[in-house]
Formats: structure tokens, C-alpha cells, sequence
């Protein structure tokens, strides 16, 4: 699964760059354990995408 983390500062460009490479609304969860993306700060936040769920056939 990929993962974007981002701390308090860059948030809101890390939401925007989201929606317009996956065109969907990430999952969000604190995070606070990486390094923003954006400027290596410790990050706050860690955006995902959804994933699927299998349907059983």
C-alpha cells in the first residue's frame, strides 16, 4: 500500500497532490512516527488509499 505522510505545515498540499494523482479522497491517520514528504520535518498525518475489498465469488 502506498503512503503519503506529511506533517501540520504541509497538510493541505499533501491532500490536494492526493486527490489529483488518485482522484479520490485519502484514508488519514495520524502519523507521527516518519518524515514529511514535502520537507523532511517528523510528520503528523499519513494519507492511503482505500483498499479494495474482495468480493467472495
Amino acid at each position: 500500500m502506498e503512503y503519503t505522510y506529511s506533517c501540520l505545515e504541509d497538510y493541505d498540499m499533501a491532500i490536494d497532490d492526493f486527490i489529483l494523482e488518485h482522484e479520490t479522497f485519502p484514508i488519514i491517520e495520524k502519523d507521527e512516527e516518519h518524515l514529511c514528504a514535502y520537507c523532511s520535518s517528523t510528520s503528523a498525518y499519513r494519507l492511503s488509499l482505500v483498499k479494495p475489498v474482495e468480493k467472495d465469488q
